[in-house]
């Protein structure tokens, strides 16, 4: 992680957010537990809220690519949308069996990533 993290890391340009399948990230977090040291009992019994490596916070996503951990710079991922379909509505239509109107809403778009460099990935990590 360390490698990853700083090769892709440019001055202050770097990740702003890691992350890994839920099983990764419990491992990630079993190895940071011996270093633990609490000064607040009660939030010690609370466990962990919120983990970071290098003060970036570390995601899980339950549907994220087995074995892979992503680090990703949000400044660089964008959402583009389409001009003529951004929430377009068509026309409405009265169906016949009900006391309503419906219509159809278009929405077309596409998350894209620009400045490649920025961005890391690893594979093939095994718990």
């Amino acid at each position: 992680m360390r490698v990853v993290f700083n090769t892709i890391t440019w001055g202050n340009n770097k990740p702003d957010f890691i992350v890994m399948p839920q099983a990764v990230q419990e491992f990630y977090e079993a190895t940071l537990q011996p270093q633990e040291r609490y000064t607040n009992t009660k939030a010690a019994n609370s466990g962990f809220e919120n983990l970071t490596f290098k003060a970036v916070p570390v995601l899980f996503d339950r549907d994220s690519i087995a074995g892979n951990i992503f680090f990703l710079n949000s400044n660089y991922i964008n959402l583009c949308v389409h001009k003529d379909a951004n929430m377009a509505t068509g026309k409405f239509v009265e169906p016949e069996n009900q006391d309503a109107m419906t219509a159809k809403t278009l929405w077309q778009g596409n998350l894209t990533i620009k400045e490649r460099r920025k961005h890391g990935k690893i594979t093939g990590i095994t718990v």
